[in-house]
């Protein structure tokens, strides 16, 4: 949407954009109570921000772009809870064999909110012929991110395939 002609058209797509990757994300109760107790409420708060932050006006300005990436990878760090209760529950060892097949869904994330970041495909493409041809062949910043988004969700859905029998006693 970004050659969009219509201003408030982009503003909706853009909210829209930016709420898609709490409605892909998923989240498991834990088994032991009372970590449950306070986990799930974080989750629910994760929840509502990533559900009611995108519809702000403020949050899509670019001078908030910081907040967005402290944001998202605020989202993303609330999976230190659950790996930190396996880890409490079964062990290091057990934790870091169950998690594994995630690592290059996360490597993926990374990667491409640094080109979100950084503008790095912009930053070193400056003449106008060429950043406009970057710009027609998808291959701006935030266009290289979303596909590292996507790459990473289908990683985080195979990697979720081979979870699900959760950790051996």
């Amino acid at each position: 949407m970004t050659g969009c002609a219509h201003q408030k058209g982009v503003d909706l797509c853009a909210r829209v954009d930016y709420a898609d990757p709490w409605g892909q994300s998923r989240t498991t109760a834990l088994g032991a109570t009372r970590i449950r107790h306070i986990f799930m409420p974080l989750c629910l708060i994760n929840g509502i921000a990533g559900s009611v932050f995108p519809l702000m006006g403020w949050f899509n300005q670019r001078k908030h772009k910081g907040w967005r990436i402290v944001f998202f990878v605020s989202l993303a760090f609330t999976a230190v809870g659950p790996l930190a209760t396996l880890a409490y529950l079964n062990g290091v060892e057990k934790m870091h064999a169950f998690a594994a097949p995630i690592a290059p869904s996360i490597l993926s994330y990374i990667v491409g909110l640094a080109f979100y970041a950084t503008h790095v495909s912009e930053r070193y493409i400056t003449g106008y012929k060429f950043s406009r041809w970057l710009e027609n062949v998808g291959l701006t910043s935030h266009t290289v991110w979303h596909m590292f988004i996507v790459l990473a969700i289908s990683q985080h859905e195979f990697a979720i395939s081979h979870m699900r029998g959760g950790i051996a006693c």
